[in-house]
């Protein structure tokens, strides 16, 4: 049974994670697959792509984020022991060479592709649910709950005067 999907942006690949662990990346057209692995912290949780459909990244139940370079696609038994409890979402920065995961340990945190820990980003704890890099990977939204904060994408300090300054201009922009 599927328990995650996702799809590249530029490469017309699907990913697809199973209750089983199993990690099956497919052409979007239909085929054979280009590429299969299984986790061993089954199920897997998360999935997000690079923007060119060349890398992979997953996370699974036990906390694991899994990397996966697309252009010679090989098993990742070790991963890296992301988070104390599943991993719930994952994205990968513009440029490729960074990870943003969340976890159900209530962390955000910041990977580099050779699987070196960047940053954890402070704050709230409670409710973590996602982080997202900016498409111009300048900022990083993360969601507790209802909450977003932001963070500067490339020092990885709070940021958030400028997200709540938009907001106020959106509220305050009268509509004709």
């Amino acid at each position: 049974m599927v328990r995650t999907a996702g799809c590249s942006v530029d490469a017309p690949l699907l990913a697809l994670g199973l209750n089983s662990g199993h990690l099956r990346v497919l052409p979007v057209a239909g085929g054979a697959a280009v590429f299969e692995a299984d986790d061993l912290d089954s199920p897997i949780y998360a999935l997000a792509f690079d923007r060119r459909g060349r890398r992979l990244a997953s996370g699974g139940s036990g906390g694991h984020l899994r990397l996966y370079d697309l252009d010679a696609p090989r098993q990742d038994h070790n991963g890296v022991a992301a988070h104390a409890g599943p991993v719930i979402s994952l994205d990968i920065h513009p440029d490729g060479e960074r990870i943003v995961s969340t976890g159900a340990d209530g962390t955000a945190r910041v990977w580099s592709w050779s699987r070196q820990a960047l940053s954890t980003l402070e704050g709230e704890t409670d409710r973590v649910r996602d982080a997202r890099f900016s498409a111009d990977g300048k900022r990083i939204l993360r969601r507790n709950g209802d909450r977003i904060t932001t963070f500067d994408g490339d020092a990885w300090a709070r940021a958030d005067d400028e997200l709540n300054g938009f907001a106020r201009s959106l509220l305050e922009t009268r509509l004709p």
